[in-house]
């Protein structure tokens, strides 16, 4: 809840100055004995390919992606 508020809140105050604002949330949802190596670098690309995607993307402002891996 704190990032979306933060995104939408600078969104708005930042739009006039044709600055996007988008934000990332990584959601696990398995215990911390479940995560292994391979499971945090698969949760990494996914975060990558999300921030890319936001990048990229001239009409994304204000929203939140939740990564789910």
């Amino acid at each position: 809840a704190l990032v979306s508020g933060f995104t939408h809140s600078w969104a708005k105050e930042l739009t006039p100055f044709n600055i996007r604002v988008g934000g990332v949330i990584p959601s696990v949802s398995h215990t911390r004995e479940d995560l292994d190596e391979r499971h945090w670098a698969e949760i990494q690309d996914e975060l990558v390919r999300n921030t890319a995607y936001i990048v990229s993307n001239e009409y994304f402002s204000g929203r939140v992606v939740a990564t789910e891996v």
